[in-house]
């Protein structure tokens, strides 16, 4: 019998994420603060249309409409988007308007890593430089925290020397 060890990354994220929306909904003004909605994506692998598919419900919002919720201000993918390229790329075909454009987050999975590492590359030099406001641990690294109103998403890379085999090490979970 063969033991397979499952990562809860993802789902720690989600609660993470969770949490912090049910947390003080009121601005530094003492307003209420405004809701807002985000998005979560797992494993997009070999592209095609279901992912595409599923950013148009993001941007459109067609399937259940009642009730109705604010556009996506957030796309979360918890890894594994393969090809990582074209998958982004499929992103700014299908939100055009930059200005309504949710800002997009990206988690290392495993996947990244093949071919050489092409696809880490492509996420530290690009998509993680592109996110506004982000703080990155490391210039090189996957490793990032991003505040949008009251959320503070952290990523933490659990494939770089925060983890091994995409568990999160203690220096990982120290992370600030």
């Amino acid at each position: 019998m063969r033991l397979r060890r499952v990562s809860c990354y993802p789902l720690q994220i989600i609660g993470i994420c969770l949490f912090l929306l049910t947390g003080s909904r009121t601005s530094e003004a003492g307003q209420p603060e405004r809701k807002f909605s985000f998005a979560l994506i797992a494993d997009p692998r070999s592209r095609g249309d279901t992912w595409k598919n599923a950013l148009l419900e993001i941007r459109d919002g067609k399937a259940n409409q009642d009730p109705a919720f604010a556009p996506a201000e957030l796309i979360v993918v918890l890894g594994d988007m393969d090809p990582i390229e074209s998958c982004y790329e499929d992103y700014l075909r299908i939100f055009t308007n930059e200005d309504a454009r949710p800002v997009f987050l990206h988690v290392m999975g495993n996947h990244e890593f093949e071919n050489g590492g092409a696809h880490f590359r492509f996420a530290s030099d690009v998509l993680i430089p592109s996110i506004p406001r982000v703080c990155r641990r490391h210039a090189a690294s996957c490793d990032y925290y991003l505040d949008h109103k009251n959320v503070r998403v952290v990523v933490v890379d659990a494939y770089t020397d925060l983890g091994k085999l995409g568990v999160i090490n203690e220096e990982g979970r120290e992370w600030k």
